[in-house]
């Protein structure tokens, strides 16, 4: 099985379709497939001409796959990667498609019914060449082409090769962009088509050397920072959904260790508003650490990531009006005081041999950094228990054991001051322009 190479919001979970039903098709899904499927079959019905359609549809040298969602809002349909041809499907929706399903899913989502394709391709072979081309002169933008090569290497690859080609063409990037500032001042509209090319089909990395290029001098900073406090209320907001998202992770029984490291890798804030980098199971001093947090003055924290369903603080559970149990019922769980003593070495190795690390592993600042564990829940446990894990927080030194819940919860009230700031900002501005005089 080739691992799908398409840059996904949510983790994937890959199964071999039916042979029958869905023709052996390779099947990726976000959600646990027994809570849609308790049968545990890889088949759905009217998966088979749904199969069917995308194998035929797909190049040759290329695998076709599904790509299943609960999610409504996504855009679904086929996704071109170097190696697949996607279809992605909410396959709640489709299973409720009367009829032929296939068809009436492709009518519905790619705007066109699959017999006016055929239509249109029967029109192509029998046309005149010179009004076909007049016909799509007149009518195809920048818009449609942008949209013509999204998610689609090969197209994106053969406009490169038309660009490169013809006497007087930009030979590069940079001669392209030289002949686009000679034009004068850039419009609104061609701003945003550049931006579409850095957009979402874009990698991270691509957007991090554009953002580097763009603040590299004290001018780009400065309107980059002003861009930015423009955005705050959507930032705010693309908080909040991710927080939906982390409490939506918190209660899914199937989330473990790896989810979640990957989720907070992409929503560092939730650690705090000190942390400008994670970088991840970096190789140090005897041994290799979960992940160190530079902060935005040069030092470095640790962070040990465990379940969260693990267990925390252990003791016999009592009723509300029962005593507690004795002291020497209680005992910190199995993972917990592993994490704590694997991050205390961790730190006296980070410690005593700093210049090592800052020689041999590239990491600076490193001595007495704090410890963050982040571990299981705390709302689920009863109160006798909370107190221990409390006074643990108390008796440690430069060490913090946060539960994910106790996280989120943070993360919230982050949120909250800063609306309601903003809130304060926006009155107080509003209030100062209404005492101006006329």
């Amino acid at each position: 099985m080739l691992t799908l190479d398409l840059d996904w919001d949510v983790p994937l979970k890959h199964r071999k379709g039916g042979e029958t039903r869905l023709c052996g098709i390779d099947v990726y899904h976000e959600f646990e497939w027994l809570h849609v499927f308790p049968d545990r079959r890889t088949q759905f019905k009217n998966g088979q001409c749904l199969a069917k359609f995308v194998q035929e549809e797909c190049p040759e040298g290329k695998t076709p796959a599904l790509l299943l969602t609960l999610r409504d809002g996504l855009r679904q349909g086929f996704r071109h990667t170097p190696n697949f041809l996607v279809f992605v499907v909410n396959i709640e929706e489709y299973r409720t498609t009367a009829g032929d399903a296939a068809r009436s899913y492709l009518a519905g989502h790619l705007g066109v019914d699959v017999t006016e394709i055929d239509e249109l391709q029967e029109l192509a072979e029998s046309a005149d060449p010179g009004v076909l081309r007049a016909f799509i002169e007149s009518h195809v933008d920048l818009g449609h082409i942008t949209a013509w090569v999204a998610d689609n290497e090969e197209r994106l690859e053969q406009l490169r090769e038309l660009i490169g080609t013809g006497e007087g063409a930009p030979s590069s990037l940079a001669d392209t962009l030289t002949a686009l500032g000679a034009l004068g001042d850039i419009s609104a509209e061609d701003a945003g088509f550049i931006s579409e090319f850095f957009g979402s089909a874009s990698t991270r990395e691509q957007r991090i050397e554009l953002l580097r290029a763009v603040t590299a001098d004290p001018s780009g900073r400065y309107v980059t920072s002003e861009v930015l406090a423009e955005r705050t209320p959507q930032r705010i907001q693309d908080a909040r959904e991710a927080m939906d998202d982390y409490q939506a992770l918190l209660d899914d029984d199937a989330t473990n260790e790896t989810t979640m490291q990957k989720f907070i890798e992409k929503n560092l804030w939730l650690l705090g508003l000190d942390y400008a980098v994670m970088r991840r199971r970096k190789p140090g001093p005897s041994g290799a650490m979960d992940f160190l947090l530079q902060r935005y003055d040069g030092f470095h924290d640790l962070l040990e990531l465990k379940s969260p369903h693990d267990e925390l603080i252990k003791a016999p559970d009592v009723a509300d009006d029962d005593p507690a149990p004795s002291p020497h019922e209680y005992a910190l769980s199995t993972t917990l005081a592993q994490a704590l003593a694997q991050a205390i070495v961790y730190r006296d190795r980070l410690t005593r041999y700093a210049d090592a690390a800052k020689e041999l592993y590239g990491l600076p600042y490193t001595r007495d950094p704090r410890l963050i564990i982040v571990i299981g829940k705390a709302d689920p446990l009863p109160e006798h228990r909370k107190r221990v894990l409390l006074e643990l927080n108390k008796s440690l030194h430069r060490v913090e054991v946060v539960p994910y819940d106790v996280l989120a919860k943070r993360a919230n009230a982050v949120l909250d001051n800063v609306e309601l700031y903003l809130l304060a900002a926006h009155e107080a501005s509003a209030l100062a322009d209404e005492e101006l005089p006329d």
